[in-house]
Order: C-alpha cells, then structure tokens, then sequence
C-alpha cells in the first residue's frame, strides 16, 4: 500500500465534513486508510480511485472531481475524491461455468 502524503491534514480534522451517509462512508475509510489530508496529489487520486493520469483529469473535466492549484501543482480535494467513490458503479463477479 502507498504511504499517503505527509504534509496538509495529519489529523481528522482536516478532513471535510460530509453532507450524505455515503459520502461520510468513503470519507471514513479514506481516513481508516489512512489518508487523511484535505487535498490529494494527482498520483495519489490515481491509487485510490485504481485510474490512469488521464483518467483523473477526464474527471476534472466532466467535473467529476474538483481541484485546486497550488502553484502550478494540482490538488484533488477530499470531498470530491470521496464523492467519486460512492459514484463508481459497483463491480458484478464473473459468472460461473457449468
């Protein structure tokens, strides 16, 4: 598993607050998981939404995810990355052969 960044939020309180049950959930386990920052680098999105680098700045663009620049770095915010995750469809287990 990938160390989360050090940096911005080494505690739970710079985790957003959540609106709906599933998105305190996946804030939740973000935080179980131990991310627990407020913004997330590109990569870091990347491992947990199990995407390509494209695939994060498609979601930037349908406004899937939202960001914010520091500098000319990009950062995911918490909340958007969480909402993301209630989002994703959930995966069907290949059919058995009989």
């Amino acid at each position: 598993m990938p160390t989360p960044s050090r940096g911005l939020g080494q505690d739970d309180s710079a985790v957003p607050a959540a609106s709906t049950p599933g998105l305190t959930d996946a804030l939740a386990l973000l935080a179980a998981l131990g991310w627990k920052q407020a913004l997330f680098r590109v990569r870091e999105a990347q491992v947990i939404l199990a995407t390509s680098h494209a695939g994060i700045y498609r979601d930037l663009a349908a406004r899937r995810l939202e960001a914010v620049k520091i500098g000319t770095a990009t950062r995911i915010t918490a909340q958007s990355l969480a909402q993301r995750l209630t989002e994703l469809p959930p995966a069907h287990a290949p059919h058995e052969s009989e």
